[in-house]
Parts: C-alpha cells; sequence; structure tokens
C-alpha cells in the first residue's frame, strides 16, 4: 500500500466523519444550587441576606490589630469563608484608618465599625468612686486578674447588656463573639446561627470556667435578693 493512498484514506475517512456529525439536541441540566443545612448555598454569598440576622461582634482595640487578623485568619478558614456572615467592630475610640483597612482586607462578608457611646463606657452616676478605688486596691492585694484596671470593668458593663443597644446592631438577632487571638482547631460547616434559631437556643457556649470567689462576693445574695423581689423573671422548670 503507497504512503499516498493511506493518506487520502485518512482525509476521507475524517470528511465522512465531519459530513455525519449532527449537533446534538441533548439539554443540559442544571445542577440544583448546593444546600448548607438545607438553606441554598446562595443565601450565603457575600451581600446576600443571611438565613438568621447574625453577626460576629467584636469589641477591639486599634493596638490589638495583629491579635484580630490572627482571630479572624481562624474564623475565616474555619468557618466565615463559606458562610459570610459580617463582622460588626466595637471599640470606645474610633477606629484608625490602618484597622480598618487591614481587617476590611481578611474577609468577602461585609464589616462595619462603631464607637461606644460615653454613657456605655463609663462608671454610672450613682457609683462612688471613691469606695470603688479601695475596692480595686483591696482586690489588687489579693491578687485578682484586672484588680486596678477601670477600662475592664467598662468592659464587663457593656458586654453585660449595653452592646445589643449600639445601632449597629438593631437588625441583628444572634452574634457570636469573637476576641483578638481565639483560635479555631476545627472545621466548622454548619451554621450555628442556623442551629440555635431552629432549636430555640438563647446561649451558647464551649468552655464555662470557675469564677474566681474574690471577684463575686456578694453576687448570690445579690440574685437572691433579685428573685424574692422579682420573681416572675425565673424560669421553673418541673423535672
Amino acid at each position: 500500500m503507497s504512503r499516498s493512498f493511506v493518506v487520502l484514506n485518512t482525509v476521507v475517512g475524517v470528511l465522512l466523519a465531519l459530513i455525519s456529525w449532527r449537533p446534538s439536541t441533548t439539554v443540559l441540566e442544571i445542577p440544583t444550587p448546593a444546600l448548607l443545612d438545607g438553606v441554598s448555598i446562595e443565601a450565603y454569598q457575600p451581600g446576600q441576606p443571611k438565613p438568621v440576622r447574625a453577626a460576629f461582634v467584636i469589641l477591639v482595640r486599634n493596638s490589638e490589630l495583629y491579635g484580630m487578623k490572627r482571630a479572624m485568619r481562624q474564623i475565616e478558614d474555619r468557618f466565615n469563608s463559606r458562610f459570610n456572615y459580617p463582622y460588626v467592630f466595637l471599640n470606645d475610640v474610633p477606629f484608625t484608618e490602618d484597622f480598618k483597612a487591614s481587617t476590611t482586607a481578611m474577609t468577602k462578608a461585609n464589616v462595619t465599625y462603631g464607637t461606644i457611646p460615653q454613657e456605655h463606657w463609663s462608671y454610672p452616676s450613682w457609683i462612688n468612686q471613691t469606695y470603688a478605688k479601695e475596692r480595686r486596691e483591696d482586690m489588687q492585694k489579693q491578687g485578682v486578674f484586672y484588680a486596678l484596671s477601670e477600662s475592664y470593668r467598662h468592659m464587663c458593663r457593656f458586654n453585660s447588656g449595653f452592646f445589643f443597644r449600639h445601632p449597629l446592631l438593631e437588625d441583628i438577632d444572634y452574634y457570636w463573639r469573637i476576641e483578638p487571638g481565639v483560635e479555631y482547631s476545627c472545621d466548622i460547616d454548619y451554621d450555628p446561627f442556623l442551629f440555635m434559631q431552629r432549636q430555640g437556643i438563647k446561649y451558647g457556649y464551649t468552655i464555662a470556667l470557675h469564677e474566681y470567689p474574690e471577684t463575686i462576693p456578694t453576687l448570690w445574695s445579690t440574685v437572691k435578693d433579685f428573685i424574692a423581689k422579682a420573681p416572675g423573671f425565673v424560669r421553673h422548670e418541673r423535672g
């Protein structure tokens, strides 16, 4: 068989294949959107309304930027790169442009920054500050953590309830508190906000620490006094 015949035969075969080819009439099926906990993955895209009105709420100083970026890297890698819940940063002083630019760059999710009102980050008018100072000094002698810190007490007071009155949290039903330097050792492949909403859970935590008795000498007696005066606020469940 001559080489020219082999080449010609190959060309004819290719031409016949092209002549007999017809466009496919098969209709491609559009894949069903992926689901997370039964919710379309589209609902978790950046900028879209989430299944739950929730956000990360972070009380942080400008000086804690490095630790904050480390915490955001953790929460983004383990959870939020898929769910894209927004961040709300709060500070008792305005955030620097460097802080805002650096943290915004860490996520695709929406990020907002707010300043805490002075009345939410200070002493109530009825506090005897002379006596408060004496008590802090007594705790310092007892080796209590943050004994002399006034800002620590302002923070605790703010987190005890004032935070949800901030304008940036008006449309939030659930929040996840994050602090600089926190680490997450496992991937979180479900939506904790959605789980809590479905189960009617109001508060969740992973670790409950023992309290230092020196910091709360009057807590239990105060709680009992409150229960006696307002029993309607106590939830009694039958065993």
